[in-house]
Formats: structure tokens, C-alpha cells, sequence
């Protein structure tokens, strides 16, 4: 038996191809085969192939596929065939027939090259494991879940590749190599592990005004595209060919310049991991994402940011157990406690300290000076392949003496701060985290809740999922309470969450660590009073957005201090910047600041605050307007608004309307004022 997909979709037994269907058919059984011998839900495996917006008819649909596909399958037995199981379906191969799917060789033959000791072998690996391909995987299959499977699967073909070359130009074969790079550098263009293996290979070929010139287009297109500069790796080699560096001209050259293979030590390292979370949902193209931050030529450094409670810990851990095979030297793990609510933050010095003895240094055998033991941690971690994963760190110079700066080791952060800094001088790879898809968040509720309970009220899971903002901890926590009331509707807990005014109560779990009051309290003490304060201030107009002007009249700061504010607060992840000079605060992070605003700030600093906001909208609504009274009420206005003035201020008219019609405390003070 054979089953390909690493190019068209075939399968054959006993030399006779299988006949699997239509392409809906097919992408059912890639959705099964992409996970063989587990179980698929019946919604993934609708949501894969028809998407986000199925028809109604999709699950009578899918039943007739997986039919019509047991009888395809029937030739090949017990060897493979699908299974019906409680909510689910799963496509059972036996060991021999899962050895003959190229998709699941290719993946372990990677791995294995990943883990082997000496280059030959991983060599010989990887030649193998890239002959499998004959094309694009899956064909011309299409859909949003395969597309995104596809791309993928092309990062770590090309990642195989480039291991691939790594072992070639240690070989001093690079002239095997010279004409696929130079198609991978058309293709790739802004891959800087592309343009220094061709650098490295065009310069021990002769042709360094060659190399040299595609250091600087390269270089020259990462300014004008991505606003950034080539990494270190990048700008050594460039360094290198310029002072034509003998170690260029060498195969054994030292381990900075082509980043060779580290000797595996005869025992595994220490392993430090805390578990993996056992539900991550919708993270698949962030895991992509984590997957090609790795590289050979680079020392390998991911900073993940994002909101507190959008699951950085959780997807750094998740990609860490996957990928334990590629650090066969240990994976190592600190929590910095950056902004942990009930543990002071640890240290640089306190933390490479526990992370020696982790490594098996004495504590009497410590050095006494700071200086002295990060020398020592990174002469321990030279040419060892570990995984460093660096969780909650307050800003970059919390991480930077921890950096080991060999290309063996890979470095895992996670942040609420950007680490713009780590980015600019370190070559740090940024990885932002947003929110879940709408549909991530249906299929996390149903993991925690049950396929059948949600399913049953659709609308009610809508509706919890809108008032949680599509926020991994929110969702996290409403899913418990929902759980902990199995006799309750879900209309019940999408009831109580709907009130804004009680949902940080409803959401409230009574632990420091997930509590979603306790960890947007931690990012804002971690503000300067000046940042907290507009955030505050901010939270408490009403509408999704607000632009600059705007918010420079609600502070009562220059238009220029407002935006320096504004940015660090973006920097932090408390507010989004969805257009130039137009912000927007995620609705859980804007009930949490009101609440500090309300306790931090006095009456009268919110009202004579509120009151410049109301005099600049109005003045706004009566320049754009029909109305040309200076003079002119809150209400008059609201009657005056053109479109052009809607056009021109969007939160004008909005924030003029809720003014008006709105019975609340807010609303009272405003016209108090």
C-alpha cells in the first residue's frame, strides 16, 4: 500500500489506485490522515473542509462522504479504514501502512535527521525525506484549512532544504548547491538564511562582487519593506566575505560561520519543561510561525508578545514538547515573573544562577561576580542544541545576560512587552498574538464544554464568546463556570456575562494566576503614572475607537505627548493602533482600566476630563456640520451631524449619540459637567 500527498492526492493498493472521490471527498480524508489514529470532531472535520461558513447541509453531507469513503478504503482492510468514535471519527492505519505515507515519513525523517550525531547520517536523512515530494502538497486541493496546512508543510520542506545545504557547505559541496540557491533567492528573497548560504557559496565559488551585491539588495529591501535591518548572522557573513575571512574558505571552519552540527552528548540533557496545556486551539499558523523562527545560520531567538491572558505560555510550551527531538541537549525553563500579581520578578543574576545548577554546576563552584556566571552559562551552552524558554519577561534587558548567542541553541521568550529592542540589536524574531478566530473559539468551548452542549445552543456560544473578546483566558474561564453548572443553559452564563458592568465578577475565578482582574492589574501597575493615567482616561469614552485628537482633548495633553503615551501603551499590548493616529482598547482591558480609573483618578479630574472630550466633539460636529453655532448643546449637535462630519470624525457622531441616550452614571457626570 502507498498513500502520497506530498504532490497529488493518491492512494494504491496492491499496485491499483484507489479511486477517493471528488475534491470535498478528498479533503475529508487528508483531514483524517493529517491526523491518523487520533480523533478528528465531527465539527473540525467540517470546518476543514467547508470552512468557516459551512452549509446546513454539511453534516449529512460528511456522513455520506465518510460512507462512500469506508467503501473506497475497503480493498485496503484492516490496514486502513475509518472509524466512528464518541463525537468523532478517526482513520485507523496499522504501523506498516503509516510507514507508507509520505507525509508521516517526511515528518520522521526529519526528526530523525534533527536527532542524529554525526552528518552523514542526517544527511542521508534529509535526501530522503525531501525525494518524497513531487509537487505541491495535496495538489490542487483547496480550502482555508488545507491552504493553511500546505503552507506550512512548504516552511518545513524548505527547512529541510536548508538543513540539507547547512551539511553540503560543511562538506565543501557547494557547487552542487550554487543553482538551487539561486532559484530558493528568487523565491525567498527576504530569507537571510537563503542569502547566506548563497553568499557563503558564491564567495568560495569566486564571485564575491556577486555575494556582496546580494547582501546589499537584500538588505536595501528589508529597509524599504519590513522596516528593518538584516540580522547578525547575516551582516557576519557579509563582514566575513568583506575582510575575506580565511574561515570562509575552509569546510571546517568554526562553528560562527556556517553554524555546524554540535556533538550530541552520550546522555539527554536536563529537562525543565512544566507541561504542555492540553487544549490550544487556532494557534496553528502562530506554531508555523515558531517553527520557521528556527535556523541554523542564526542564533535563534522568537519573542512572543502579547495581551496578558492571550495564551504567549501556552503556545511557547505546546511548540517546546512538539520540538523536544530537535534539542537532544535539554530544553531548559525559568519563569522571570515579569508580571506575575503574586511573585516578585526574578532577577537576570538569580535566574542564571538556577539555571546553572540546572546545569549541573555546584553552588559552591558558582563564580562570585554576575559577569563571571553568564560567561560561564554561555560557555556551557556553546555548540549544545537546547531550547532556552524564557516565560513572562518584563522587558528586554530582563532577558539579554540570559541570551547564550550560540547558532546550536534556540531561544523561546514570551513577553506583554514588544522587546522592540531585542528585535533591533539582537536579530530576535517578533511574534505577536492576537485574539482567537471566532471559530478557534467555538472549537475551545466545545473541547471544554462538550461538542453536544454547544452545538445545541449556538447562539448562546456566540454570545459568551463576544463578551469574553475571543480572549484565551476569558474563554478559559467562562468555560469553568460553565462547566462547574452542567444543569445550567449556556443562555444562562451568556446572560450574566452580557452585563459589562458585572463581567470581570462573572469572570472571576478566584486564583491570582487566572484571574482576569489580577493579570490586566499587573500590566497596569507596570505603567508609569502618566501612560496609566491616559489609559484610564481613555476607557472611559464610549465607542470601540478613538482617534489622537480626540484623545489629546480627553488628557489634556499636546497632540505629540499623547501619541508617545499612546505608543508605549501599544508597546504593552493595552491599546491597537488599527490606523494612523485611530486607537482601539479590547473591551475586557477597557472595563478593567475604567475600574482603575474610577479608584485612581478624583471626580473632578474624570468630569473636567470628560467635559474637554464633549466640548471637542462638539466643536468637531458643529465645524463639519450643518450647524455653525458656537454656542450650540450636546444634543443640538448630536441633530447637526452631516455625514460629512461622520466622514471626517467617525467617533463624533457615535460618542454624541451615547451622550444623548444614555441613562448611565457616565452619562449623568458628562452632562453634570
Amino acid at each position: 500500500m502507498r498513500i502520497s500527498v506530498l504532490g497529488d492526492v493518491a492512494m494504491q493498493v496492491d499496485g491499483r489506485l484507489i479511486d477517493l472521490g471528488h475534491a470535498r471527498r478528498k479533503s475529508v480524508f487528508i483531514s483524517l490522515l493529517t491526523d491518523a489514529s487520533r480523533l478528528v470532531p465531527v465539527d473540525e472535520l467540517i470546518g476543514r473542509v467547508w470552512g468557516p461558513r459551512p452549509p446546513q447541509s454539511a453534516r449529512s453531507t460528511l456522513y455520506t462522504y465518510l460512507s462512500r469513503l469506508r467503501t473506497a478504503l475497503s480493498p485496503a482492510g484492516q490496514a486502513a479504514n475509518v472509524h466512528r468514535q464518541t463525537d468523532g471519527y478517526v482513520l485507523a492505519l496499522d504501523e506498516r501502512t503509516a510507514a507508507t505515507v509520505d507525509l508521516h515519513r517526511f515528518h520522521e525523517l526529519t526528526a530523525q535527521a534533527n536527532a542524529a550525531t554525526d552528518d552523514d547520517t542526517a544527511l542521508a536523512l534529509l535526501e530522503e525525506a525531501l525525494s518524497l515530494w513531487e509537487g505541491d502538497a495535496f495538489g490542487a486541493l483547496r480550502s482555508p484549512w488545507i491552504d493553511e496546512l500546505r503552507e506550512s508543510l512548504r516552511r518545513k520542506r524548505l527547512r529541510a532544504h536548508l538543513d540539507r545545504n547547512e551539511l553540503l557547505l560543511r562538506q565543501g559541496r557547494q557547487t552542487k548547491i550554487l543553482g538551487d540557491l539561486l532559484s530558493l533567492a528568487r523565491q525567498e528573497p527576504l530569507n537571510e538564511r537563503v542569502i547566506g548560504q548563497l553568499m557563503v557559496t558564491l564567495y568560495r565559488e569566486g564571485r564575491t562582487s556577486q555575494a556582496l551585491d546580494y547582501y546589499e539588495r537584500t538588505r536595501q529591501t528589508l529597509v524599504r519593506e519590513k522596516g528593518t535591518v538584516p540580522g547578525l548572522d547575516l551582516s557576519d557573513i557579509h563582514l566575513r566575505i568583506r575582510n575575506a575571512d580565511p574561515a570562509l574558505d575552509t569546510p571546517t571552519r568554526p562553528a560562527a560561520a556556517v553554524s555546524p552540527r554540535a556533538a550530541v552528548p552520550s546522555e539527554p540533557g536536563p529537562v525543565t519543561l512544566p507541561a504542555a496545556p492540553p487544549v490550544l486551539a487556532g494557534r496553528a499558523a502562530a506554531l508555523a510561525e515558531l517553527d520557521d523562527g528556527q535556523s541554523a545560520t542564526t542564533p535563534p531567538v522568537v519573542v512572543i508578545t502579547g495581551l496578558g491572558g492571550i495564551g504567549k505560555t501556552s503556545l511557547a510550551l505546546r511548540w517546546a514538547h512538539d520540538n523536544a527531538s530537535r534539542f537532544p541537549d535539554g530544553q531548559l525553563y525559568i519563569n522571570l515573573h515579569g508580571y506575575d500579581p503574586t511573585v516578585p520578578a526574578m532577577t537576570p543574576s538569580g535566574a542564571v544562577r538556577d539555571l546553572l545548577v540546572t546545569l549541573g554546576v555546584e553552588q559552591r563552584a558558582l563564580p562570585a561576580r554576575a559577569e563571571a556566571q553568564y560567561a560561564l552559562f554561555r560557555g556551557l551552552l556553546a555548540h549544545r542544541r537546547m531550547l532556552l524558554l524564557l516565560d513572562n519577561a518584563h522587558d528586554a534587558e530582563h532577558v539579554r545576560p540570559l541570551l547564550p548567542g550560540s547558532p546550536t541553541c534556540s531561544v523561546v521568550i514570551t513577553s506583554r512587552d514588544r522587546l522592540n529592542s531585542l528585535v533591533a540589536h539582537e536579530g530576535a524574531r517578533p511574534l505577536a498574538l492576537d485574539v482567537l478566530s471566532p471559530e478557534a473559539s467555538r472549537q475551545f468551548l466545545a473541547t471544554q464544554l462538550g461538542e453536544r452542549r454547544t452545538a445545541a445552543e449556538p447562539h448562546a456560544v456566540g454570545a459568551i464568546i463576544d463578551s469574553c473578546g475571543r480572549m484565551p483566558l476569558a474563554l478559559a474561564s467562562a468555560a469553568a463556570r460553565g462547566a462547574a453548572r452542567p444543569q445550567f443553559p449556556l443562555s444562562a452564563l451568556a446572560d450574566e456575562l452580557r452585563a459589562a458592568e458585572t463581567r470581570l465578577d462573572t469572570l472571576e475565578t478566584g486564583d491570582p494566576l487566572t484571574s482576569l482582574r489580577r493579570v490586566f492589574d499587573a500590566s497596569y501597575n507596570a505603567l508609569p503614572y502618566s501612560a496609566a493615567r491616559v489609559l484610564g482616561l481613555v476607557s472611559l469614552a464610549p465607542g470601540r475607537h478613538i482617534e489622537l485628537s480626540a484623545a489629546a482633548a480627553l488628557t489634556g495633553l499636546t497632540p505629540s505627548r499623547t501619541q508617545a503615551l499612546l505608543s508605549s501603551l501599544e508597546s504593552a499590548h493595552l491599546v491597537n493602533q488599527t490606523s494612523p493616529g485611530r486607537y482601539e482598547l479590547h473591551e475586557l482591558v477597557r472595563l478593567t482600566a475604567a475600574e482603575r480609573c474610577v479608584h485612581d483618578q478624583s471626580a473632578e479630574e474624570r468630569s473636567e476630563a470628560l467635559h474637554s472630550l464633549v466640548t471637542f466633539y462638539v466643536r468637531t460636529a458643529a465645524s463639519a456640520g450643518e450647524s455653525r453655532d458656537a454656542q450650540v448643546t450636546p444634543s443640538a449637535a448630536v441633530a447637526g451631524v452631516s455625514e460629512d462630519a461622520e466622514t471626517v470624525q467617525p467617533s463624533c457622531a457615535l460618542f454624541m449619540q451615547s451622550l444623548c441616550t444614555s441613562g448611565s452614571e457616565f452619562s449623568n457626570d458628562v452632562t453634570t459637567a
